[in-house]
């Protein structure tokens, strides 16, 4: 037991319908899902959960059969609660919270967290006033079962509940509804999710596809940038350029004095991980020159490069000082954030081809898989 619950059961007591437990190092709403005890092998089976607000909801729909119903404490199912879910292999989620306008917005927030990671999600549709216990209680559990195969997916659901505020006949309504729509959508995780469900909604809102696939969904590119700012008064800093200067600065100040950043740098580090063509061409220069047993001198490299720009770069390298102390930290950590930045630019890469409308089925089924592989092969570097 971590806590407590009670619930109104006469409808003219004042209060909140629920009242739980204040929150303990052991019962955070965030974190807890009622029900998940009785719940947790009938989601593993079925691959498939049932959310409803209450406790009482929960029990209730246990009791009839339902064996895969938990309770999000209210409507604060979240990040937590979703983490849990796919833990659990669950990949079709039923949410059916009251059906007030708090019950609705809660849908299309939970709704959100579970689709953007890639479960498909139903919304039952409940009246005003009514919830799951109260339906249960005086239709049973086969009309219970008639508003589960009655659900709306949530594409659908959310255009619904747009158009109750926005109208969608109108040219400005349509294009408001549809784009924010379509922002909701890009947030996603999965590529073939977003470009599927984008098709979809072209067909909901009668928007050509091709409109929404080429004008939408080109992402915007992600860069990861150094600590700091990024502009020193009117002057604005290339990030990638300030990477690749320090990697490069702990390589040639003190690669002969620790080889240990050369046979970090071989071992993860290829050409292609350079943007600058500059850095590149001295990455290459300095493992051929330690391959070879030659002096890895930058200044000595600055004799070759006679380009302004090149000389600028260099003079960039040699600005800063190198804390001795912290050699191998730091040179992995500057090695780190290049990988991340090549791995998140090959995943931009995909998700471009996929949401450019030119590739055929096939195509966007191989290109999200590859996808999927290379999210669950993030770069670390180790030793």
């Amino acid at each position: 037991v971590i806590g407590f619950t009670a619930r109104q059961y006469k409808s003219d007591t004042p209060g909140p319908k629920y009242k739980n437990t204040p929150e303990t190092c052991l019962f955070k709403k965030s974190k807890v899902l009622f029900g998940l005890e009785w719940a947790r092998r009938g989601m593993s089976q079925k691959k498939k959960v049932l959310i409803v607000e209450g406790q009482i909801d929960a029990l209730r729909l246990i009791q009839a059969g339902f064996q895969e119903t938990v309770a999000a404490q209210g409507t604060a199912l979240g990040q937590e609660h979703a983490k849990e879910l796919f833990h659990l292999g669950v990949n079709e989620a039923h949410l059916a919270f009251d059906g007030d306008k708090a019950g609705q917005e809660a849908a299309l927030k939970v709704g959100h967290i579970l689709q953007k990671g890639g479960m498909e999600v139903k919304v039952v549709r409940l009246l005003k006033g009514q919830d799951p216990d109260l339906v249960l209680r005086e239709e049973g559990p086969a009309a219970w079962q008639r508003h589960m195969e009655r659900a709306l997916d949530y594409l659908t659901f959310f255009v619904d509940y747009l158009s109750l505020s926005i109208d969608k006949n109108s040219p400005a309504g349509k294009n408001e509804l549809v784009q924010t729509i379509v922002r909701k959508i890009q947030e996603w995780d999965h590529p073939l999710m977003v470009h599927e469900s984008l098709r979809k909604l072209a067909l909901l809102t009668q928007v050509p596809e091709a409109a929404l696939l080429q004008s939408y969904e080109s992402p915007s590119p992600i860069v990861v940038t150094p600590k700091g700012s990024l502009e020193q008064g009117s002057l604005k800093v290339d990030p990638d350029r300030v990477l690749e200067a320090d990697l490069l600065r702990w390589l040639f100040l003190m690669g002969a004095s620790c080889p240990n950043l050369v046979e970090m740098a071989k071992l993860y580090l290829e050409p292609k991980h350079f943007h600058l063509p500059v850095s590149r061409c001295l990455y290459e220069g300095y493992l051929k020159a330690h391959d070879e047993q030659k002096s890895t001198d930058l200044l000595e490299f600055a004799m070759s490069f006679d380009q302004p720009d090149q000389q600028l770069f260099l003079s960039e390298v040699l600005q800063k000082r190198v804390n001795r102390e912290r050699v191998k930290p730091c040179f992995r950590e500057t090695l780190q954030r290049i990988l991340e930045r090549q791995w998140m630019q090959e995943r931009e890469t995909i998700k471009v081809k996929i949401y450019g409308g030119r590739c055929s089925e096939s195509e966007v089924l191989e290109l999200a898989k590859e996808f999927d592989r290379l999210k669950k092969q993030r770069p670390e570097v180790k030793g």
